[in-house]
């Protein structure tokens, strides 16, 4: 008999998050490029779990910026 197995998915991140930019500005995760994916899977009825080789991890700080904003940062939620 068939079984069915859970859906799960795992995106991994580097845990980085250090100083790169010329303003001194941190580099990390660029938060679009995990979020859409995330989207992706949980649309498909996956379980998402995010992990880093720390545990941590930092948000890129031109991902946060509202020059660099796409339709995720419109959210009202966000």
């Amino acid at each position: 008999m068939a079984q069915t197995l859970p859906r799960k998915a795992l995106i991994a991140i580097s845990s980085f998050n250090g100083p790169i930019y010329p303003a001194g500005h941190k580099t990390g995760l660029f938060l679009t490029e995990a979020l859409h994916p995330y989207e992706v899977f949980v649309a498909a009825g996956f379980d998402v779990d995010l992990a880093s080789e720390t545990g941590t991890f930092g948000f890129d700080f031109n991902s946060l910026q509202p020059q660099g904003s796409s339709r995720w940062f419109r959210r009202p939620q966000w």
